[in-house]
């Protein structure tokens, strides 16, 4: 035994690697029992991509909004038209009188002009009403033919047709308040219009009522908050833009290394990751499919369960043979050295993703005007925001900013955009990074439930992460910016909608 061991081991110093048995790109370790060839990465990349077409279609069933139920045709007045609004409002206290009606009909809340959405409308004819410009709010009125609108149903037109006749007479009363609502329009107007419906019948009213206190205060409020997110904004895109001009000039000249796949991409693991990251999708997928099966409804906690529970499938390389430091090494599972480069590696690619955000913004408009979606983008956490109080509302953070990022960045930016840098790898080190970046992007974007329409706006920010993983190695920075990106998505939903 000893002798078969000492040839074995003289042959494995002498003898160069065969074909079949490549070595790591790193240079090291031991290869996995089966490299999956390419009719088992096609395998896995119709397996892949058949189950995120299903979540892409189940992502967009409409969002229903317990301010606006309505059992009409069209859909009822939701978050987004109402985050729309408040923002509208609170925009005009910091303009001049001249030009308060033009923010409100530029914010696009009544949509296409062409085919207009009578409740958008209606909503639009409150605000422009309420910023003092009552008569460009009747013509809005004067102009909706309810009559055209094919997707209204006889008795919904009778509902519309009596919310717009109420608030014709509203608006054209010289003096507020103008008591011309009975109570069951009043109530018409809020399970049809919202929180804008609730807008209309502020109007009656006394001036003294405290309650019109309160809501300028809020409005005050929410001014303050969006002047300094765009402050925020412009601040990082500003450094973001100068640090990505840093990082394209050090990559041209060599300064700036890929620390994934540097080898061109041997081919050592095959179809590992194409497995793993099928297999992370069939757990994820098949744990909220047996949540909504057994508890109807998962709330924060159940879902923070199924996002660390899904972590499972990082089993799967270790059982293909690869031991669970390589893996670690594999998707970047290692703080960077010195310590210092995690954090402050996230702020700067948090900062990177700014100026790719403003070019997915384009591109989602662009794509917004040629789909002509019946509703803005809407994810489905704005409504529980919506709803939570201060306990709710820091589970929701804990989960958006904290437990989602490592799950999402170690799956998409460590699985998936592995297997990717490794398969393209003979493309060279710039065509195999842009090719990784914009699938593994392209799929983070389609399966989150904001719809096609926003997805070149999360694809941008994606692909920032990508260049941290690039780049810096670790998956730390990624993370970082992962969780800064969705920690103040939250917080600005929570302040706009007022749960702050």
């Amino acid at each position: 035994m000893s002798k078969w061991v000492s040839k074995s081991m003289s042959n494995s110093a002498s003898e160069p690697p065969s074909i079949e048995d490549p070595p790591r790109l790193d240079g090291g370790g031991v290869p996995p029992r089966a490299r999956g060839g390419l009719a088992v990465v096609l395998a896995c990349w119709i397996g892949i991509l058949a189950i995120a077409g299903l979540v892409i279609v189940g992502a967009g069933e409409p969002v229903p909004s317990d301010e606006a139920t309505s059992s009409s045709v069209e859909p009822s007045i939701g978050l987004a038209e109402e985050m729309a609004g408040r923002i509208s409002l609170a925009l005009q206290l910091w303009l001049p009188a001249r030009d308060r009606s033009s923010v409100i009909s530029m914010s696009g809340l009544a949509g296409d002009p062409d085919a207009p959405r009578p409740r958008r409308v209606m909503a639009e004819a409150i605000l422009l009403s309420e910023v003092g410009d009552p008569s460009a709010a009747i013509a809005r009125l004067d102009d909706l033919d309810l009559a055209a609108s094919d997707d209204l149903g006889e008795e919904e037109s009778i509902d519309l047709s009596a919310i717009r006749d109420a608030l014709r007479i509203a608006m054209s009363s010289p003096e507020r308040p103008a008591p011309s609502m009975s109570p069951e329009r009043r109530d018409l107007l809020r399970r049809e219009l919202g929180w804008f419906g609730e807008v209309a019948v502020r109007w009656e009213l006394p001036p003294e009522d405290p309650t019109h206190a309160e809501v300028a205060a809020r409005q005050r409020s929410l001014l303050l908050v969006i002047l300094a997110t765009g402050a925020w904004y412009v601040g990082f895109g500003a450094v973001g833009f100068a640090l990505l001009i840093l990082v394209i000039v050090l990559t041209a000249v060599g300064r700036l290394v890929p620390k994934v796949a540097p080898n061109g991409g041997a081919g050592r693991l095959g179809s590992i990751y194409a497995e793993t990251f099928l297999v992370w999708l069939v757990i994820f997928v098949g744990l909220q499919w047996l949540a909504s099966l057994v508890l109807g409804d998962a709330g924060l906690l159940e879902g923070g369960c199924i996002m660390v529970g899904s972590l499972a499938a990082l089993a799967w390389p270790h059982w293909r043979g690869l031991s669970f430091s390589e893996v670690r090494s594999d998707l970047g599972l290692e703080w960077g050295r010195p310590l210092w480069i995690t954090p402050i590696g996230g702020i700067a690619t948090y900062a990177i993703a700014m100026p790719l955000l403003v070019l997915g913004v384009l591109l989602s408009t662009l794509l917004t005007t040629w789909l002509q979606p019946t509703a803005p983008p809407q994810h489905p956490v704005q409504q529980e925001i919506a709803l939570a109080g201060t306990p709710e509302l820091l589970g929701i953070l804990l989960l958006a900013a904290v437990i989602v990022p490592p799950v999402e960045e170690i799956m998409f930016r460590g699985v998936l955009y592995r297997h990717l840098r490794e398969a393209t790898g003979r493309l060279g080190s710039v065509a195999s990074f842009l090719v990784a970046a914009i699938l593994s992007s392209s799929l983070f974007a389609a399966i989150h439930p904001q719809g096609i329409a926003f997805a070149p706006v999360l694809a941008a920010l994606a692909v920032a992460f990508c260049i941290a993983r690039e780049l810096l190695g670790g998956l730390g920075p990624a993370i970082v910016a992962h969780g800064i990106t969705n920690g103040v998505v939250v917080l600005l939903n929570a302040a706009i909608l007022g749960t702050s």
